[in-house]
């Protein structure tokens, strides 16, 4: 609990977005967890928040409707009057923060700055701190917002401590590493890089306990990490301009600490293993595995995986550890495509590594990407026809989006003047239609929607099977028309809709 000893008061939030699009996000915000934990270790009185956490049965992950909805959401994120940000500001007056650190993706960067702004509004003394992948690589930008009055790039916990620090003594920000700010003369100062830290047992677990509207947050799942880093340079990636491309690992002890932690703490048992590249290191899968095994943890977990390190004896291992599912970074079917995008993976290695793991019982979901600059019909084919030879459970689909930090932004950033002169980083995402192919010359308007459908039709298609497959359905609907109305009941969705569950 906070006490009067503690004369700086920090409030963490991690900003709307899903909500915006009626979505449930029940997920807890790991990496603020982190910082939290760490302040609280150093005595700083703070709390998370999840302003984008809703408690709601209703709300169901959908890429149609998303992309139906994009302009809804367009709306909302700009509206400061939105009942979101009504809640947002009800929770700042009853916390009465100093210091608000904002977690800030390029796809809720809009958002980030509306709580910024709405901060400022309720107390000009209130310091804003962004941190994140967005403020990382475009600190100018943000703080030429004169919004935001501190900005920590790449990872954030000992640099965000220090902050802490220096505004609870007065000190100045100039020095610390790792950060950028606005001197008192106006001008945008940007500290050197900070280290990446070397050993990761040494951050505290996060900090689960200090979430404000806990009573939204899963009670069935829960995400950790064993490793920071990605060796790999997917020209459409940004996630080493915060982890960097050594891969550091934590210790098999410190990730089974955790876990026993959790489940005894909050009763969960399925984990979501969020590294970039969970099977780097087969061995330190293998010792993993091995400890889930011996310690009889009696948990299941989900993970995101490469497939040159797959083998059948790994696979059996996993199994046992209790691995129910893997999702593979697939993007494309077309080896030029691959080729072009930097993403190193071999066709056939993926195949045989989706063979053996269903031959053991695990479910393989794949992610895909499509509305590259250079993408044409024949190309989409190429991944269709890939996707179903994998036959995933789930066919994850999404947008090609050229984020500012990767080769593909640098490459081909002047031709997003063709999204228009109202365009901004909330055009950045996912499941926005004018994303589709914004990048490609060699179509028509016409040509990019013609193929928009035929891709998503075609996973929906897959997605669907699967869906009947897996519930049983299959052998009781028997025609069309109760096709139709089955998914009505279930989802109120028409039958078109990618309906993206989340498997836990």
């Amino acid at each position: 609990m906070c006490n009067d000893a503690q004369e700086m008061r920090v409030l963490l939030i991690n900003p709307p977005f899903y909500r915006f699009f009626k979505q449930k996000s029940s997920y807890f915000p790991k990496g603020l967890g982190y910082i939290a934990a760490v302040l609280e270790k150093n005595n700083v009185c703070v709390r998370i928040y999840n302003a984008d956490c809703e408690d709601s049965l209703e709300l169901i992950f959908c890429i149609e409707k998303e992309t139906n909805n994009f302009e809804e959401y367009i709306s909302r994120v700009n509206n400061l009057d939105d009942p979101v940000y009504k809640e947002v500001r009800g929770v700042i007056v009853n916390e009465r923060p100093d210091v608000i650190g904002i977690s800030v993706s390029t796809s809720s960067y809009k958002a980030a700055l509306n709580i910024a702004r709405l901060s400022k509004n309720l107390n000009s003394n209130i310091k804003v701190v962004f941190g994140g992948v967005h403020p990382t690589v475009l600190p100018e930008e943000v703080l030429q917002t004169r919004l935001v009055d501190v900005v920590v790039r790449g990872e954030g916990e000992f640099t965000f401590l220090e902050v802490i620090k220096a505004l609870e003594k007065g000190k100045p920000i100039r020095g610390i590493l790792g950060t950028s700010f606005v001197a008192d003369d106006g001008s945008i100062v940007h500290n050197p890089n900070r280290d990446l830290i070397t050993d990761l047992d040494t951050l505290p677990f996060p900090a689960r306990h200090l979430v404000l509207n806990v009573e939204g947050l899963s009670k069935s799942y829960d995400r950790i990490m064993t490793s920071r880093g990605c060796p790999f340079g997917c020209t459409f990636c940004d996630s080493n301009k915060i982890w960097g491309k050594k891969v550091r690992f934590r210790s098999v002890k410190n990730v089974i600490d955790e876990i026993k932690e959790i489940k005894r703490k909050f009763g969960v048992s399925f984990f979501c293993i969020d590294d970039d590249t969970f099977t780097i290191n087969p061995k330190y899968v293998g010792e993993l595995c091995d400890e889930f095994i011996k310690e009889n943890l009696g948990i299941s977990w989900w993970c995101q995986i490469r497939t040159e390190n797959i083998t059948e004896s790994l696979v059996k291992k996993m199994k046992r550890a209790g691995c129910t599912t893997v999702a593979m970074g697939i993007e494309s079917g077309d080896d030029n495509i691959l080729r072009r995008i930097n993403k190193q993976l071999d066709k056939k290695t993926v195949l045989q590594a989706s063979i053996i793991f269903k031959k053991y019982g695990i479910l393989v979901d794949a992610f895909f990407m499509f509305g590259f600059p250079w993408e044409n019909k024949i190309e989409l084919d190429t991944t269709i026809k890939f996707m179903k030879e994998i036959n995933p459970n789930y066919a994850w689909l999404a947008i090609i989006i050229p984020y500012p930090g990767t080769k593909l932004f640098a490459d081909y950033s002047h031709k997003l003047k063709k999204l228009g002169e109202r365009a901004d980083w909330s055009d950045f995402v996912h499941v926005n239609k004018k994303m589709a192919f914004v990048l490609n010359d060699a179509l028509t308007e016409k040509e990019k929607s013609k193929l928009l459908n035929y891709v998503q039709k075609e996973f929906d298609k897959h997605n669907l099977i699967q869906f009947l497959e897996r519930t049983s359905l299959k052998g009781i609907i028997m025609n069309p028309i109760r096709i139709c109305k089955v998914m009505k009941n279930i989802f109120n969705l028409k039958l078109s809709t990618t309906f993206q569950y989340w498997i836990f």
